[in-house]
């Protein structure tokens, strides 16, 4: 009996020395409830509007001193999403005898991306596609291609907001016409 009380009394103290060393170790501390999602008005004021800004791009041609286009486009871009401007015609392209012909666009596309810096300036990446028929003597014959003349950048520009800079100026080789291209950057309000 002696053995069997002697046990029970170890275990005993084993169980009080674990409970005292479970006592002993700091609490952990409660888990507090996350707080609610805000929502309605007071949500949507502390969320900041992506920033916008206008983009005007003006392609000029020249050919000496004479002034031959002076293309204006203007887009609004906000900062996290392409802007894309498309803008043309279809052209038929006579193919060989026969009156068959394949159709090509002819216009501009332009692909605007803005993000602002830490400084407040704006990062412009830029692609600008132009194409257009080339002006003068007609092609030979009705199942003659028309020319079609092309100009293509893809550039990052950093601007100040109401600066305004020539990004590209280019030389045709086949007409000598001079492509000049020009941004001015105005943020929105």
């Amino acid at each position: 009996m002696r053995g069997v009380f002697s046990a029970v009394a170890s275990s005993m103290v084993v169980v009080g020395l674990s409970g005292a060393l479970v006592a002993q170790q700091p609490a952990a501390p409660a888990a507090q409830p996350a707080a609610p999602a805000a929502i309605g008005p007071k949500a949507e004021a502390s969320r900041q509007p992506p920033a916008a800004v206008k983009v005007d791009i003006v392609l000029s041609r020249t050919n000496g001193s004479k002034t031959l286009s002076s293309l204006p486009y203007s887009l609004s871009a906000a900062e996290g999403r392409r802007t894309s401007l498309r803008l043309g015609s279809q052209v038929p392209i006579p193919m060989g005898g026969g009156g068959m012909v394949q159709y090509q666009n002819v216009g501009s596309s332009i692909d605007c991306d803005v993000t602002v810096l830490a400084d407040g300036r704006y990062r412009l990446g830029l692609t600008i596609d132009d194409s257009s028929l080339a002006e003068g003597t007609p092609p030979s014959g009705p199942d003659s291609p028309p020319v079609i003349r092309s100009y293509r950048i893809d550039t990052m520009l950093v601007l100040r907001n109401g600066e305004a800079t020539t990004f590209n100026v280019a030389t045709d080789k086949v007409s000598g016409d001079t492509i000049t291209a020009k941004v001015t950057v105005t943020a929105l309000k």
